[in-house]
């Protein structure tokens, strides 16, 4: 009784770390990126184990959004989805490089994380769905998180704009909606335009032609007579 107790300790797989007896204290050392299991066994033979993670810290964390858009400039449809992905720098040697996303709210000057909240979500992989119904523009921030200390933060802000309801084709300003247009355009150009609705909806439209062997029509809403 009050003698110390004898412990033989072991690490597995060894070439990952080690355990040694620094000024009488057994310490753990790590010498490589994996993830241990030690192990302490007593004279008896009674063991108890823990497991431990050695890796290189990230020093960078971003974000990027769907090809071909703007991270400053990101709109969401209602009822739509968009994809992000972040990337965590140096990759080699960070063994847990994913990152962990929330939406951000503030309040009093602080941030609270929500996997949803009443204007979307965000999944594990980083899809943000827009809920359906949205009336108005609406601003969210999504967060992402390294999963690997010193835990940094990377956020976008995304605008969610409310569902179309409708959209009207003018000739100057007028609605030529399902109507047939007489036009000479070997003597003048036309040029259609295009109004989404609401107006705070995206007022993005791809142009379409019928019948391409007669006409068609550029991403401007520029037709151009074939025959």
């Amino acid at each position: 009784t009050g003698l110390p107790v004898a412990v033989r300790w072991s690490v597995s797989p060894s070439t990952i770390g080690r355990v040694s007896i620094v000024s009488g204290v057994p310490t753990l050392q790590s010498l490589s990126t994996g993830v241990v299991t030690i192990t302490a066994t007593d004279a008896k033979g009674r063991t108890a184990s823990f497991s431990a993670e050695f890796y290189k810290p990230a020093s960078t964390l971003t974000i990027n959004p769907p090809k071909g858009m703007d991270v400053e400039a990101l709109t969401l449809g209602s009822g739509k989805t968009m994809q992000l992905t972040a990337a965590i720098a140096p990759t080699s040697g960070v063994t847990t490089s994913g990152v962990n996303w929330f939406i951000g709210v503030s309040l009093d000057e602080r941030v609270s994380y929500y996997k949803e909240t009443n204007l979307a979500s965000i999944s594990s992989t980083g899809l943000v769905t827009a809920k359906t119904g949205l009336t108005a523009l609406m601003p969210i921030t999504i967060y992402a998180v390294s999963k690997n200390a010193p835990y940094l933060t990377k956020s976008v802000k995304i605008t969610l704009k409310p569902a179309v309801t409708g959209v009207d084709i003018k000739l100057g300003s007028t609605p030529v909606n399902n109507r047939t247009v007489l036009w000479d355009l070997a003597a003048t150009p036309l040029y259609l335009s295009s109004m989404v609705y609401p107006d705070t909806a995206n007022q993005a439209v791809v142009w379409t032609s019928s019948n391409k062997a007669i006409a068609t029509v550029a991403t401007d809403g520029t037709v151009t007579a074939l025959k």
